[in-house]
């Protein structure tokens, strides 16, 4: 007997985190983990983290998920191998593999709980377990799955982009290139519990991941970036099933900040520092964002519009070709949707930055409850 939704945590929210980071697991324990949706079991959250030994069982201690990666000894390729090992260890143990959906964040990023409930709340898989639902905020890439990198990120497959995906995988520089197409910024990303599964269990992925550790990129300098993987997984790796249609799901950009310094708006759902991030600092700053949060957050009047995502951006998977007849079809493998701010709910939508000063100020003192 299948469970509700109701009756199900909406979703398991895995951090990647390194054994050395225990400051930035505390700072996220002392600041957004107290939201009650975590508390009450709504979200589930847990920090994975690599380990090296000969011990190949999984360690769950506490909050924490000790994954046996190697990844300490690895860290070009190491975010891949964990991403994916909490793919496959969460869509097959409970009560991980009970929630709608699964989501990969970063341990030096604040997560408005609040906010991330409203949006998820909207999606497809809410209402039907079964639906296919990739998540996040995106960008576009192509991907050279020979050499294990991505190329030519951009916010949108404009025709410039094309024009640079075009010249980067001509014969010519007989790269092995598939795209472009969207993926999920790695600050947030989320899967359907139906797709995470498809995705772990797939012979191909489970095979270009050993491929991946078997290539030996250790001292590669430009890393194995897991959320363009991931994207390109989702084209190129998944068993063909002519029945299944992949829901892209855009959450609004204006509520992702992704910098080196701080900002944020009254319906900041991510805060992710890209610099910044020694201990003091760090807590801090999750300190004055959750103050922000409690003195300044409306919820969104957020709505989800969808429509074809080859109509909507000129994108085929079957790049270079373009939008052609028979890759733009309505029954296409993709669906585009977007989660859309209404203008009328919250005023004050324009980023405000808070200064270095500002952030002691708020974040100096011992944290504040939440509503």
């Amino acid at each position: 007997m299948k469970m509700a939704m109701s009756d199900r945590p909406l979703a398991s929210l895995g951090i990647l985190s390194s054994a050395v980071y225990g400051y930035r697991r505390n700072a996220s324990r002392l600041t957004w983990m107290r939201y009650s949706a975590i508390k009450d079991g709504t979200i589930i959250v847990r920090f994975v983290i690599a380990f090296n030994g000969t011990d190949t069982q999984v360690r769950e201690v506490g909050d924490e998920l000790w994954m046996p990666t190697r990844g300490t000894l690895e860290r070009s390729t190491s975010p891949l191998y964990t991403t994916y090992a909490w793919l496959r260890y969460a869509t097959q143990t409970a009560p991980h593999n009970l929630a709608g959906a699964l989501i990969k964040c970063d341990d030096d990023a604040f997560v408005v709980i609040p906010e991330l409930v409203l949006q998820l709340r909207l999606m497809p898989f809410v209402q039907d377990p079964e639906a296919m639902t990739y998540f996040g905020r995106f960008f576009w890439t192509a991907y050279d799955a020979a050499q294990y990198t991505h190329i030519a990120s951009t916010f949108s497959p404009s025709e410039a982009s094309y024009h640079r995906w075009s010249m980067e995988c001509a014969p010519a520089r007989r790269r092995n290139c598939t795209g472009p197409f969207p993926f999920a910024t790695g600050s947030l990303q989320g899967l359907s519990q139906a797709l995470a599964r498809s995705l772990a269990s797939s012979e191909l992925a489970i095979e270009h991941v050993r491929a991946v550790r078997l290539a030996n990129l250790a001292h590669r300098k430009t890393p194995v970036y897991e959320d363009a993987w991931m994207g390109f997984a989702l084209v190129g790796l998944l068993p063909p099933n002519a029945s299944r249609t992949i829901v892209a799901i855009g959450m609004p950009v204006n509520s992702f900040f992704d910098s080196y310094g701080f900002e944020m708006n009254n319906f900041s759902m991510v805060v992710h520092w890209k610099g910044g991030k020694w201990a003091s600092l760090l807590l801090a700053r999750m300190r004055a964002a959750r103050a922000y949060v409690h003195m300044h957050r409306c919820e969104s009047n957020t709505s989800l519009r969808c429509g074809d995502i080859c109509h909507a951006t000129g994108w085929a998977a079957s790049y270079p070709r373009g939008c052609r007849a028979g890759h733009c079809s309505p029954g296409r493998p993709w669906m585009w949707c977007a989660l859309h701010v209404g203008n009328d709910t919250c005023a004050n939508v324009h980023r405000e930055k808070i200064s270095l000063a500002e952030t002691w100020r708020l974040g100096g003192a011992e944290p504040v409850g939440f509503r």
